[in-house]
């Protein structure tokens, strides 16, 4: 399963939260040993466990500042305009609330995981 997406969500489904299903999926960029990816963005899922940050927004800014050869401030700003753009906001609390639960978690979590990796490939 190369697709990022793919593995992304493939991630979430077997129990992993949204931060690490996104940096989890982009260890092919980041050469992140799999068990320190899962451990190092475990307590960034749910928005930092208390509705803040979108976690797969926090797991692709992980990523980005491991894997980039750029400054990661920029790249994170531009990352996070992009979410907000695309999804109206990026906390976990109104994320969940303006999509009516958990079930577009994997909408996020596939929207970071391919945007962190084009950023990284220098796609975008």
């Amino acid at each position: 399963m190369s697709n990022v997406r793919e593995k992304a969500v493939a991630n979430h489904k077997s129990g992993l939260n949204c931060a690490q299903s996104v940096l989890c999926a982009l260890e092919e960029q980041t050469r992140l040993d799999p068990v320190i990816a899962k451990n190092i963005s475990e307590g960034f899922g749910g928005g930092l466990r208390c509705g803040e940050v979108c976690g797969s927004v926090s797991g692709a800014v992980m990523a980005l500042g491991l894997a980039g050869e750029h400054p990661t401030a920029p790249l994170a700003k531009g990352f996070c305009e992009a979410f907000q753009e695309e999804f109206g906001c990026i906390r976990c609390q109104e994320l969940l609330a303006k999509y009516d639960g958990k079930g577009h978690c994997d909408d996020f979590i596939m929207y970071c995981a391919e945007k962190a990796q084009k950023m990284l490939k220098g796609e975008e």
